[in-house]
């Protein structure tokens, strides 16, 4: 995939759906004021099988790790934040 293409493809999960419920320019970028929820992901090549809701399996060689989340422009996730940080 070149550069073109992983634009597009981000685009059609950030910025084209926040077009189609008309949230832009709010919604679907990271601008200054936009709402800083972000899923932050690492590419994983190595085996792998995907199973949906009706037990179908397709296997593939390449799928995406959650790494971090930030909400609100604050980190979140395990190790959680104070005041939920346990000690």
């Amino acid at each position: 995939m070149d550069f073109d293409e992983a634009l597009a493809e981000i685009a059609g999960v950030t910025v084209n759906p926040a077009k189609v419920i008309n949230r832009l320019p709010k919604l679907g970028t990271l601008q200054i004021g936009a709402p800083g929820d972000v899923a932050i992901m690492e590419v994983v090549e190595a085996p792998v099988s995907f199973v949906d809701t009706r037990n179908n399996t397709r296997n593939g060689t390449v799928h995406l790790q959650p790494v971090q989340t930030v909400t609100a422009g604050v980190p979140f996730g395990r190790p959680y934040n104070a005041p939920f940080s346990v000690r």
